[in-house]
């Protein structure tokens, strides 16, 4: 099936009013594309002020759906769009029903956007899958995660939201195979940081913060993380939406693989003024395993905002929303 996005074509963008979906969003504007924005709840208008903001900023094309994680709503959502890309899923770690309340939302909703898109005669759909879908620890030195790399440790009693993503893209490759006349890409981002669009803090972002202000703690001292900032991974999903050659791929996104000493370090030193955590550790800063990115640099993604900027950019937008107050 032959697919092209032009200037003034509509993408539909599920779980919009999120950290990555934001700025996808804004991607799309940049880029010339209308968007229709599905929410949760299209009468919260402060949920979504800030896309409706973008939009003016860009004298761009914003549509507001409704549109919770079943077929029959994604399908009203999807009529009349040539691109779908599905962020929606529960980025939560723990719950008192893992099953329940992370894994069947998650492989639920994505199928229901693949087959909702499949009725709406979508022609391609990005999904957001992440690197937890892809990570086994511990990993050698000098180990390079490859598409064909998946994570087979995680459960519902270890790291249920890393067994949630990576059950949920199983699904859609899957499904893809069954119906190949809707073109699947998958991004799969790493641990991201950046800016804040929105007051409306996420999970990672969340980690960040508390470093800051010295009360998180770190799971793995003398571990690493791959990490990536939020504008990156919104142009691996702007490549991933209209890229010919993006069909049927994984697309790793990463900037750097890091200690998470190096990242509470790097936090204080640039915010002295905070209390900051401390992290106990001999490890070194550079991480000693890496992702391969290369399938992404060949659609054109070869630049990535450096580590520092990430990390301040950041804790200003945590500054700017009123999240952390300003010292």
């Amino acid at each position: 099936m032959s697919f092209s996005l032009q200037r003034g074509d509509l993408v539909a963008v599920t779980g919009a009013t999120g950290y990555i979906a934001t700025h996808t969003i804004e991607r799309l504007f940049q880029k010339g594309f209308g968007v229709r924005a599905c929410v949760r709840d299209s009468s919260n208008k402060q949920k979504f002020a800030h896309l409706e903001e973008l939009a003016k900023q860009h004298n761009a094309h914003l549509e507001i759906v409704q549109a919770e994680l079943q077929a029959d709503q994604y399908i009203h959502a999807f009529k009349g769009v040539k691109a779908v890309i599905h962020t929606a899923t529960p980025y939560i770690y723990t719950a008192p029903d893992p099953q329940k309340d992370i894994v069947d939302p998650a492989i639920e909703g994505t199928l229901s956007a693949l087959r909702a898109a499949k009725s709406a005669g979508v022609g391609r759909v990005v999904i957001t899958s992440s690197g937890g879908a892809v990570f086994h620890f511990p990993v050698p030195a000098g180990y390079k995660f490859t598409a064909d790399d998946w994570n087979t440790q995680s459960s519902l009693t270890n790291n249920p939201y890393f067994y949630s993503k990576k059950l949920a893209e199983e699904a859609a490759w899957n499904w893809s195979k069954e119906n190949p006349e809707v073109q699947v890409v998958v991004v799969n981002p790493v641990f991201v940081q950046g800016p804040l669009p929105s007051s409306n803090i996420n999970t990672s972002v969340s980690t960040l913060k508390s470093y800051l202000l010295g009360t998180g703690k770190v799971a793995m001292p003398d571990g690493y993380i791959a990490i990536v900032d939020v504008r990156d991974v919104a142009d691996a999903h702007a490549i991933a939406v209209e890229h010919p050659d993006a069909v049927g791929k994984r697309l790793f996104c990463s900037n750097t693989v890091v200690s998470w000493k190096h990242l509470a370090d790097t936090v204080a030193k640039l915010y002295t003024q905070y209390p900051n955590l401390k992290v106990e550790s001999s490890v070194s800063p550079q991480g000693n395993w890496t992702m391969d990115t290369s399938p992404l640099a060949a659609l054109g993604k070869t630049e990535y905002i450096p580590f520092e900027t990430m990390v301040r950019d950041t804790v200003e937008s945590l500054i700017k929303f009123g999240l952390v107050e300003k010292l």
